[in-house]
């Protein structure tokens, strides 16, 4: 794969230590332009995950053949929760735990060959608040059985070492109970010998009742944490948008929230549009206060956010420009109420049709019988 690279001039000097790199997030897709960029690991891309290779290649030709900016962006997105990144994380980070965004299936919520790897789009975490929905948008995700046995393979090419990390699992589907989440978690251990040591949700009503790993809550920026304290409904260990964190009043506003709630505090980036000041400045901020970011950076890019260099932005993706304006949260009330009327529907169309067969059945019995029909 013939490319050309455009390399922001800032090389990074600050490293993240490996104690306050909780997880890789997204599985390491930070790194992704460096699979690019090595013949040998874009052979080894093309082999194990063609598909994904075939968007990338076309990425790259919408580019001309120039890794930049723009095509960086939209490589390292392609990537998230790709095994053949995992993999190549996991040689450059030091088996840290990775992070997997799943979706569990609503009936069979214990199946690693029903259980799916993969972000989604916000469109469909809010309409997988439809029951009908729910299998629809993910066909072509990998299961968790086949993303294991990609990752394998890819690891296999690095190093001896094919297990897995312990995993910090960040559930999407928004239908998975509790107890949904237990059964996955006991099954991945039972049958890959897999550990779970995080398991986040942007809802912690969802998480609240899990047993054994740690329960995170997800925030989009400080003033996403503030109502959901003010809401009475948080754990102690908190991971929000670093990118929110630039402006000193949010920062002094988290360490007034954190000392209150003695809570632990740990930050992560969207690397798309995480640039190397952005992840530089992070990593310092969290280096500098250990006490207050306890949780750590989850930097999903090796520890000094190298491959950082061809992306621009502050990390803050779409949670700024989109959730931060409400957009999102409207949205998502707008779809509940939706998805309520939907659910009185089925209901009163079940009694409806139930009414109407008793009555249908009964008069059916009344018929007279035999010849002289």
């Amino acid at each position: 794969m013939k490319i050309d690279r455009h390399i922001h001039p800032l090389a990074p000097s600050a490293m993240l230590p490996k104690d306050l790199h909780p997880y890789v997030h997204g599985a390491g897709f930070g790194i992704a332009t460096e699979i690019l960029a090595d013949a040998t690991l874009a052979d080894l891309l093309r082999t194990l995950e063609p598909r994904r290779f075939e968007v990338c290649d076309q990425i790259l030709n919408q580019e001309n053949r120039v890794l930049n900016a723009n095509s960086a962006k939209k490589i390292t997105l392609a990537m998230e929760n790709s095994p053949v990144v995992a993999a190549l994380a996991q040689v450059k980070c030091g088996q840290v735990p990775l992070e997997w965004d799943i979706w569990l299936d609503p009936e069979e919520p214990w199946s690693l060959n029903k259980a799916r790897i993969e972000h989604g789009s916000v469109f469909a975490t809010l309409l997988g608040k439809f029951s009908f929905l729910r299998n629809y948008f993910l066909k072509s995700a990998p299961s968790v059985s086949s993303w294991v046995e990609t990752y394998s393979q890819a690891r296999r090419s690095f190093s001896h070492i094919e297990k897995l990390p312990p995993l910090c699992l960040d559930i999407k589907s928004a239908w998975s109970t509790a107890r949904d989440i237990d059964l996955f978690v006991q099954n991945l251990k039972e049958t890959l010998q897999i550990d779970v040591c995080y398991v986040g949700s942007f809802s912690y009503r969802q998480i609240a009742e899990i047993k054994g790993a740690e329960k995170i809550l997800f925030c989009h920026a400080v003033w996403d944490l503030k109502k959901n304290v003010e809401s009475g409904h948080f754990p102690k260990s908190i991971m929000l948008n670093g990118a929110d964190l630039e402006e000193e009043t949010n920062l002094d506003e988290l360490r007034k929230i954190a000392k209150e709630h003695q809570l632990k505090i740990g930050v992560y980036v969207q690397e798309p549009e995480a640039g190397t000041a952005a992840v530089q400045r992070l990593i310092e901020m969290v280096n500098k206060e250990p006490e207050l970011f306890s949780l750590g950076f989850a930097l999903g890019n090796s520890r000094d956010g190298r491959a950082a260099r061809m992306i621009e932005g502050s990390g803050a993706g779409v949670q700024k420009t989109v959730l931060t304006n409400g957009v999102v949260t409207k949205m998502k009330r707008v779809i509940e109420r939706i998805s309520q009327l939907h659910r009185s529907w089925v209901k009163n169309r079940f009694l409806v049709t139930l009414a109407f067969s008793q009555n249908f059945d009964f008069h059916l019995r009344a018929l007279p019988t035999g010849n002289g029909a």
